[in-house]
């Protein structure tokens, strides 16, 4: 694996996609730069629990087993997160995970999801507080240390959907807090002193959408929409063809740290063709 080849996986639960632009300039601005697709979620019901274990794993709800938010009875051993299964192919990698969504990161409701022995930050279920907790710690660490690996999640979007049971102004309010936090830990990598030289991936991606009336689990077209974004070295504006799916973030991140993808580990998602340089292939 190369040592100047990091990856840092955004996930922002909620995210509507088609709200981005009038409320977030920063990822605006990343995505008008980089590249950038929408697609709809092949799975019931729309929440949480299936949304962010096929994104870090890899693989479909019929393999990891989380249909829910309660993961009890869930495969990840067999089909672990990309943090872990980055450290089982090289025990020196480094990685990293923020998180203020419990199951994520502790032993809450048959978690944790992400089982990763790296450092990681995991904070109660309270999301402004926690997202503000969440940026700062994901942007202290990012800055003086060279994880390999990252996964820094904010919940406050899907939370304020839920509470005032609209996607109004709370909600809206908070995607724009949200983006701020994204800059935020931006900014701390790219202060780095060798930034320019390092091989820096940042892919963003939503677990689900949200009914105008502030609430997802349903089979609506809003409820079942995502997307992926990603930018970073030699990513230039990407409008692709096919469709990308969850499940393509966790192997996209794979591949540019230079893990091969074993067939046995029967991953469903592909790595998406951004177009940047390719990294030193693990032996």
């Amino acid at each position: 694996m190369s040592d100047d080849a990091h990856v840092v996986v955004f996930g922002i639960d909620g995210l509507r996609h088609d709200m981005i632009r009038a409320h977030a300039p920063h990822l605006t601005r990343l995505i008008d730069t980089g590249y950038y697709a929408t697609s709809t979620l092949p799975y019931l019901p729309t929440v949480s629990g299936p949304g962010w274990a096929s994104t870090v794993t890899g693989v479909w709800p019929e393999k990891h087993g989380i249909w829910g938010n309660d993961f009890t009875g869930h495969r990840l051993v067999d089909y672990p997160d990309f943090l872990t299964r980055l450290e089982s192919v090289d025990p020196g990698a480094r990685t990293y995970a923020a998180v203020d969504w419990d199951p994520l990161g502790a032993a809450a409701c048959g978690g944790p999801m992400i089982t990763n022995s790296g450092r990681r930050f995991v904070l109660a279920d309270c999301f402004d507080t926690g997202d503000r907790q969440v940026a700062a710690d994901a942007a202290s660490h990012l800055r003086s240390e060279s994880p390999d690996a990252s996964f820094v999640y904010f919940g406050q979007i899907d939370e304020a959907g839920h509470a005032f049971d609209s996607v109004g102004p709370q909600y809206t309010g908070a995607i724009t807090t949200v983006d701020g936090y994204v800059e935020q830990v931006l900014a701390a990598v790219r202060s780095r002193p060798r930034y320019d030289a390092e091989g820096w991936l940042f892919l963003l991606v939503t677990d689900h959408g949200h009914r105008p009336e502030g609430d997802h689990g349903g089979d609506s077209l809003l409820e079942r929409s995502t997307f992926v974004s990603a930018w970073g070295e030699g990513i230039t504006r990407t409008r692709p063809a096919m469709q990308p799916h969850n499940v393509d973030v966790a192997v996209t991140a794979l591949t540019h740290l230079g893990v091969p993808i074993d067939p046995s580990w029967h991953l469903d998602g592909h790595p998406l063709p951004l177009g940047g340089p390719s990294r030193t292939t693990l032996p």
